[in-house]
């Protein structure tokens, strides 16, 4: 499935950081489309930062 974004998947519950996770698997066909994916990962990352600023 070239181009498709697969979900996440996690072992254990979403909130318990103990737990491991599974490396996401993304696909991209193109390279606008890696490039995008970059773009949204520092984002979720700059995000994640902002929470544990405010915590």
């Amino acid at each position: 499935i070239s181009g498709a974004l697969c979900p996440v998947r996690r072992r254990g519950e979403w909130g318990d950081p103990a737990r491991s996770c599974l490396p996401p698997i993304l696909l991209y066909s193109t390279e606008a489309e890696l490039r995008e994916l970059e773009s949204q990962r520092l984002r979720v990352e700059q995000l994640q930062q902002a929470v544990r600023l405010q915590q």
